[in-house]
């Protein structure tokens, strides 16, 4: 397991980046670290990773304390892979070299095949014998992620993992992912802003505030059942109406135009805008105290005067 218990760092006595941080990523998991910008979450996986110094608590790897870059020649572990968003790599080598050099741990003909395999599953066979200082940021990333995997740790550690993915290329390396993450044990904590990114491919989510400690979500509870509605915006799309002195928080989609059992409340709107999304149309409308809310329907609610929460 890889764990973090009470670490502190920061530029000043005064000012921690990280106060007193806890967090715990076991072998076949995947964790989703949620925050703001500026909250620390990029300095986080660098400390997890040995490559920043904590000033006071302990960080842990299967047991063992990790040394910081203080602490030893070489900072990081062996069992750690960390990919940031510098997508560090050697840029006179070429794609394939790149990754073919992280699997000298491999006979030949196995190193062959995870390399193709890799090249592959990140979409870079077009580049595969381009220098990887022409590359572009997307190919950069995707890069430095395949190199990183070609290691075999038994942690790896994903800043914006997929800030220059389309959708398609999420949807296939995050399958990748899951599938090693069974064969091989792996754990897998990643950082993002984007809540809704974290639902999709997170175990358990973690939120990270200024100076606060983290508080874990499910998935489920994360989007449905947040314990307030800063939190709660941060994982999509969030309502907050006043109802004869109670306060309803309520997703877009959570609502009926007839009454129901689960839906039973009713509220008088003014109908405003609607923009397209594909799947769905979000509706802009105002409620009586000109509080503004969006619901999430299948057509653009242009008549509609009372809902249902």
């Amino acid at each position: 397991m890889l764990s973090a218990e009470k670490i502190f760092t920061g530029y000043t006595d005064v000012e921690w980046v990280l106060d007193g941080i806890s967090l715990s990523l076991k072998p076949g998991e995947i964790v989703g670290i949620v925050g703001a910008s500026g909250v620390g979450k990029s300095t986080l996986l660098g400390c997890l990773n040995g490559e920043l110094t904590i000033q006071s608590g302990k960080i842990s790897i299967d047991g063992e304390k990790l040394k910081g870059p203080n602490e030893q020649l070489l900072p990081g572990h062996p069992s750690v892979a960390l990919v940031d968003q510098t997508f560090s790599r050697d840029l006179h080598f070429t794609v394939y070299e790149n990754i073919y050099n992280q699997l000298l741990h491999l006979k030949r003909k196995e190193r062959i095949e995870f390399c193709d395999e890799l090249i592959g599953i990140f979409d870079l066979e077009k580049v595969r014998d381009q220098q990887s200082k022409y590359l572009s940021g997307g190919e950069q990333q995707r890069l430095s992620m395949a190199c990183a995997l070609a290691t075999e740790p038994k942690y790896l550690l994903l800043d914006e993992p997929f800030s220059h993915l389309d959708a398609h290329l999420k949807q296939t390396i995050g399958d990748y992912l899951r599938a090693l993450i069974r064969i091989r044990n792996l754990g897998v904590l990643f950082v993002s802003h984007d809540g809704q990114e974290a639902l999709s491919w997170s175990d358990r989510i973690l939120l990270m505030q200024k100076n606060q400690p983290m508080k874990t979500y499910s998935p489920e509870d994360a989007y449905h059942h947040p314990e307030n509605y800063k939190e709660g915006r941060f994982f999509g799309v969030l309502n907050k109406i006043s109802w004869h002195g109670e306060e309803l928080m309520f997703r877009p989609t959570a609502f009926s135009l007839e009454a129901t059992t689960a839906h039973h409340r009713s509220c008088s709107v003014q109908y405003k805008s609607s923009n397209f999304h594909g799947p769905y149309w979000s509706n802009l409308f105002t409620l009586e105290d000109e509080v503004e809310i969006i619901l999430h329907a299948e057509k653009q609610l242009t008549t509609v005067k009372i809902i249902y929460v």
